[in-house]
């Protein structure tokens, strides 16, 4: 029994240790973050098809950013992390990435969609660098009981020319906020939000082959 309570004890300190170095590793990325400087000719990586796209958000820790960023300068409530398994009315799965978040805003209950893609280094094989983010939407109507998203265009417009890229994404998501409708708790707002699926090696005659789960 004690040792027992000895091991059980020793795990929650590293644990604790781990999440203590986890946060810490968060405040430093999230502070370089919000200080660089605009950079000429943006961020860039890979997705893992290997198509080189344009970096938003930094780091293995890009969700938790959006995250705060919602919190500290929009006043959002982060509701959920998706991985889409049926996208909502009026978002293209063509041309959108399954990867988001989902806020709202809680003085109108109006509901803000964020979906990415993930990036890469070394052409989209190696770990993970931030993410793209291919669009932010709001709820523009309502029919038969149904949300009808539509896309926020970035305001470009409005981006002065020492904004770096977290203020450009603040006012982006700052119209998005102005955008955004009130949706009744009734209506469908089409999230369907299954997770990611669990994958593991499944070995047959014929050789090993993924099993999803």
């Amino acid at each position: 029994q004690k040792e027992m309570e000895e091991r059980e004890e020793l795990e929650r300190k590293r644990n604790d240790q781990k999440r203590e170095q986890e946060t810490k590793e968060f405040m430093e990325i999230f502070t370089s973050y919000a200080q660089e400087q605009p950079k000429l000719g943006g961020h860039w990586a890979h997705d893992c098809d290997g198509k080189r796209l344009q970096i938003y958000v930094p780091s293995e820790y890009a969700d938790q950013i959006i995250g705060n960023i919602g919190k500290l300068f929009l006043d959002l409530r982060q509701v959920q992390i998706l991985s889409l398994g049926m996208y909502p009315d009026g978002i293209d799965p063509n041309r959108y990435g399954y990867r988001g978040i989902e806020f709202v805003d809680p003085s109108n209950d109006a509901h803000i969609l964020i979906l990415f893609e993930r990036l890469f280094s070394n052409g989209g094989e190696g770990g993970g660098v931030g993410l793209h983010i291919d669009g932010v939407f709001v709820v523009e109507k309502v029919m038969k009981g149904r949300a009808q998203w539509v896309l926020i265009p970035e305001p470009t417009a409005s981006y002065a020319s020492d904004d770096n890229r977290l203020a450009k994404l603040v006012k982006h998501l700052k119209l998005a906020k102005e955008k955004a409708k009130r949706v009744p708790q009734t209506v469908d707002l089409g999230i369907h939000n299954p997770g990611d699926p669990n994958l593991s090696m499944m070995a047959t005659q014929f050789g090993k082959f993924v099993s999803v789960d």
